[in-house]
């Protein structure tokens, strides 16, 4: 008997998890955090605007400069 597995999640879907994470932690101010969860969303999905955007935020506020252009 097998049970229904439902619709895989898609990379969009999978990547927002750790982008609302990312910019949670940026919003309270801690880019380190932000950094690692936003690294992790566009791994999930290169194609999410929002997550580089807010990445290159992080990085500019966690100092690393040239990493964030």
């Amino acid at each position: 008997m097998s049970q229904f597995q439902g619709t895989p999640e898609s990379a969009e879907q999978r990547a927002q998890r750790p982008l609302a994470r990312g910019t949670e932690a940026l919003q309270r101010g801690d880019a380190a955090a932000a950094v690692t969860h936003l690294e992790e969303a566009v791994e999930l999905d290169a194609s999410c605007g929002d997550a580089w955007y807010n990445l290159g935020v992080a990085r500019e506020g966690a100092g690393d400069v040239l990493d964030s252009a």
